[in-house]
């Protein structure tokens, strides 16, 4: 499968890394969305969102709403807000959430949350943990 990748931080380069051992075509986008597109033969047919969730909105409109249009999206990010003092808070209230914002922003996607609570060695190496079996990466 082409997985393709926004982000390049600890959680986009574990996945990619991840999904590459299973076999998987993947690529994995920056901010230079033309050297991007440059190197992409063909549009990705799993889309990740692995950017900083403040950003998640920006980075997939960068990448083009027909990109995004149609494609799963899976979004292991989270709302946290690093302006304020440590820890941080969350930019969304309890009647909504980054994932909803992400289909109301691209309703053309089929977005889907995971990850989100596991760090990101743990995303494709769950056995890390607990030493047992487990498909929480699919390969």
């Amino acid at each position: 499968m082409r997985i393709g990748i926004l982000g390049t931080g600890s959680v986009g380069r574990a996945l990619a890394e991840g999904f590459a051992d299973g076999g998987h075509e993947v690529t994995i986008g920056t901010r230079d969305v033309d050297a991007l597109m440059a190197r992409s033969r063909e549009r990705a047919e799993l889309l990740v969102n692995a950017t900083l969730g403040t950003a998640s909105i920006d980075a997939l409109g960068a990448a083009g709403a027909g990109r995004v249009d149609g494609r799963i999206v899976i979004d292991p990010s989270n709302p946290l807000d690093f302006s304020g003092e440590f820890p941080p808070s969350l930019f969304v209230g309890i009647t909504d959430s980054l994932a909803e914002r992400i289909l109301r922003a691209f309703p053309g996607a089929r977005v889907v949350k995971a990850w989100n609570t596991v760090t990101a060695p743990l995303m494709t190496n769950p056995t890390a943990l607990t030493g047992a079996t487990s498909s929480i990466l699919a390969t």
